[in-house]
């Protein structure tokens, strides 16, 4: 039996596949039941090759239909890639944005999971229906063509090119359940990219190539070099270089048809009609194919049968939606959102908006004029047309042609002491490795390994849990350690640290989503007694001393003179009563460890009562204690004193902010002089102009930031924001003039 690989678009609405024929060139394959009027009806000749990335369950919990059949029951799960990856808060938020029927459960470790009767299934489990499906249907067609039997054994999905590293593990679970042996990621737009290459679709003096991928779920952007001088064969496919990839998980069509749908609900209450959940799909499915209508149509008709009803959507209005309704989150409008994105993939890439030389389209909602009017206003008329390349299509293309190499599209990173390291720098071609080295303190015992990955600044997401490497008191002198990362092209991450001659490797190739393997036990042992924190026990007042200390490194840097010796007094007070304490619980723990022979397993199943009676007790037997009082009163002492630096940074803050606006504010004025004078203005100038508004706008964000966290003492304060107001002012005054 013939095995070959399957290429697989694994959209969040729709879903397409591809493999290479004899001859080396992509089948996109056909599915049979999708030739449906319905589907005929939105997608027209393409609708064959549509997959509807739509599962139904019975009350059971029971796959009963998967695609085009599916569509036809109320409550069958669509959009279930938005809630690949994504902990329990997170999928509750997107239901909720998205006005989806389902039942959202936390699971074990925190991630979400979905209710289905009696039964509680995580998101890759739906989507492995799908992808089994899918498998079956290509195989089929191959069958129908060559007369031949084939078995799909490997397998290349792509993802949204911004996928963080938990999305990624979850897609890949997905076609592990699906039942591939061998399954690869590689970016959506990336793969177009190769469709288009390998199509012979840019011309020989063509370099750059702007992909912008805007899906149901997702926005992508990849500006890729591809110096290619005619059609690409698979050695120079490998050339492709990525210069810069930007977008947003959390933007897409289907945040257009939410405000769609927000606005026809208004509609239907100034008729005194009201909407419950009940009605919801009904419009919902109503709205996106009114909204796939006005691509080419003026006006549209959205006919709710249920409710009697029948509202007009005119083209003129869902630009209007879209260009002026604000979305959740910083409140920008749809199309600024993408606009936005867009000029944040040049300023990484660094280079210029007219050095593009060809813009290739992806996803559904590129087809809409007004989404095309903004590309072709931000960088010109260069759009491949749909007649060359199928937006629809192409991705799955790509993905069953040559690999290429992959780069990190978010960075990876250390926290430590309250700030973020880079490991991993965004653009990094994988596989990669880095060491850090940590410099320990003489009253540290351990090393506290956090490991994220950048979401939006200032958020992170983490990666497994946090791991406690003790220092071990009998190796003498430690004074530093050697942490090494090691990032394969599957972004599987393994850790090892060395330090004074040991060498630990931590488990991080898991790929578990949420839940990783406790490195090490003592660590297991102090959170099983933290027990309240307003009891003020041995555990919590040990982790507020560290926080107060911490906190007065971060921002030692930051304090004038008089408070940097206050400061230093305090940590020095508290740091020697903290180290007496700290030091006697360990060696408590230690000996209840050898007493007992503790194991993870007994301590977390709660199996060993005796062993968690003495864990308390030797918790509460500490708090009368002289030294533990001292390290309370000496850890509130500094607090206090920190209390009052972080009340005049918080002060200085807000007279930054205030400055920032104020530039802002002067240079959007001077550009509007000038513009209403007719004033010429050099490309360069205005350009210059334009980013620094931009700059400032996110400086501002930054400083709002800033202004929260200083009052949250215990989340640490970084103070570096508060720097850039001085290097921003010298720019500034430059720019003013300009202005």
């Amino acid at each position: 039996m013939t095995k070959i690989r399957l290429g697989i678009d694994l959209g969040t609405r729709n879903s397409a596949a591809a493999f290479v024929d004899k001859s080396g060139e992509s089948v996109i394959v056909h599915f049979q039941e999708s030739e449906t009027a319905d589907l005929k009806r939105r997608y027209g000749n393409e609708a064959k090759h549509i997959f509807p990335s739509v599962v139904a369950y019975d009350r059971y919990g029971e796959c009963m239909y998967v695609g085009e059949m599916a569509t036809r029951f109320e409550g069958a799960f669509r959009d279930v890639k938005r809630y690949l990856g994504k902990s329990y808060e997170e999928a509750l938020k997107e239901k909720e944005r998205l006005k989806h029927p389902y039942t959202i459960i936390r699971g074990s470790e925190g991630e979400a999971k979905f209710k289905i009767g009696e039964k509680e299934i995580f998101p890759e489990e739906i989507l492995s229906e799908l992808l089994k499906k899918i498998k079956i249907g290509a195989e089929k067609h191959y069958n129908r063509l060559y007369g031949l039997e084939i078995q799909f054994d490997r397998i290349k999905i792509t993802v949204p090119a911004y996928f963080g590293r938990n999305h990624k593990i979850a897609t890949r679970r997905a076609g592990e359940f699906a039942g591939f042996e061998n399954v690869h990621l590689i970016p959506e737009p990336v793969a177009a990219a190769i469709a288009c290459m390998h199509a012979g679709k840019f011309d020989e003096d063509d370099r750059y190539a702007l992909v912008f991928d805007l899906g149901a779920g997702t926005l992508d952007i990849v500006i890729v070099d591809h110096r290619i001088l005619k059609k690409a064969s698979d050695e120079e496919i490998e050339k492709l270089k990525i210069m810069d990839i930007t977008g947003n998980i959390e933007l897409g069509g289907d945040d257009m048809d939410s405000k769609i749908v927000d606005w026809v609900i208004g509609e239907l209450k100034k008729d005194k009609i009201d909407v419950n959940d009940d009605y919801i799909e009904e419009i919902q499915k109503k709205v996106e194919q009114a909204k796939i209508d006005l691509s080419t149509d003026l006006t549209a008709p959205i006919h709710l049968d249920r409710l009697g009803k029948s509202i007009t959507l005119t083209r003129e209005k869902l630009e209007g939606l879209i260009s002026e309704m604000p979305l959740s989150g910083d409140g920008q409008p749809f199309l600024e959102k993408c606009r936005t994105e867009l000029n944040n993939g040049f300023k990484n890439a660094k280079i210029g908006k007219d050095e593009i030389d060809k813009v290739v389209l992806i996803g559904g909602p590129t087809k809409m004029p007004i989404i095309r009017k903004m590309i072709k206003e931000e960088i010109g008329d260069c759009i491949i047309e749909d007649h060359d390349i199928s937006p629809m299509l192409c991705v799955a293309e790509g993905a069953c042609l040559k690999d290429i190499p992959i780069i990190v599209s978010k960075p990876y990173g250390l926290i430590r002491y309250g700030q973020f390291e880079e490991v991993a720098k965004k653009g990094v071609t994988m596989p990669s490795r880095k060491t850090v080295t940590w410099d320990i303190l003489p009253s540290e015992t351990r090393i506290p390994i956090h490991i994220v990955q950048e979401k939006e600044h200032p958020y992170y997401d983490t990666i497994g849990k946090e791991y406690d490497i003790l220092v071990d008191p009998t190796i003498g002198n430690v004074q530093r350690a050697d942490i090494t990362f090691k990032l394969s092209r599957e972004e599987e991450l393994d850790i090892t640290v060395v330090y004074g001659g040991s060498n630990i490797e931590l488990p991080l190739k898991s790929r578990k989503l949420f839940k990783t393997k406790e490195s090490n036990l003592m660590d297991l042992l102090i959170k099983e007694f933290v027990g309240d924190k307003s009891n003020y026990n041995v555990s919590y007042v040990m982790v507020a001393a560290t926080h107060a200390m911490l906190s007065a490194v971060n921002l030692s840097e930051f304090m004038e003179k008089s408070d940097q010796d206050k400061v230093k007094e305090a940590k020095n007070n508290l740091e020697s009563y903290f180290n007496a304490v700290h030091v006697h619980i360990i060696r408590k723990l230690s000996e209840l460890i050898n007493e007992f022979e503790i194991t993870e397993k007994n301590i977390k199943e709660g199996t060993d009562e005796e062993v968690r009676q003495r864990m308390k007790r030797i918790g509460k037997s500490q708090e009368g204690d002289k030294d533990f009082l001292e390290v309370k009163e000496k850890t509130e002492v500094l607090r206090q004193v920190l209390g009052d630096v972080t009340r005049r940074m918080r002060w200085s803050v807000e007279q930054a902010k205030e400055e920032l606006v104020k530039a802002k504010t002067v240079l959007e004025k001077g550009m509007a002089v000038r513009n209403q004078r007719g004033d010429e203005m050099s490309k360069e100038v205005s350009g210059r102009i334009g980013d620094k508004i931009s700059e400032l706008d996110r400086a501002i964000v930054d400083l709002e930031t800033e202004m929260k966290n200083a009052v949250m003492l215990e989340r640490g304060i970084d103070g570096r924001d508060v720097l850039k107001v001085s290097h921003l002012q010298v720019e500034l005054d430059a720019l003013l003039e300009l202005a």
